[in-house]
């Protein structure tokens, strides 16, 4: 997987995918990545700001399919 910049939900921590910490087994010793800062589980990947520089072809074709 390619390493991207990722928000957390809770506290909008910007970091990046591989710097997510795992968190301590659950009941069925399954373990998640989460938040380095507050320890959510959820997040995203941020939309570009306006301005800023589209760096994937991905992103490109998205924004020109929007319009």
């Amino acid at each position: 997987m390619e390493d991207i910049n990722v928000k957390c939900c809770r506290c909008r921590n910007t970091h990046l995918h591989s710097a997510r910490k795992e968190s301590a087994p659950d009941r069925y010793g399954m373990r998640t990545l989460v938040c380095p800062r507050c320890g959510a589980k959820e997040f995203y990947k941020p939309e570009p700001q306006k301005g800023q520089p589209l760096t994937l072809p991905e992103e490109i074709e998205r924004c020109v399919t929007r319009s």
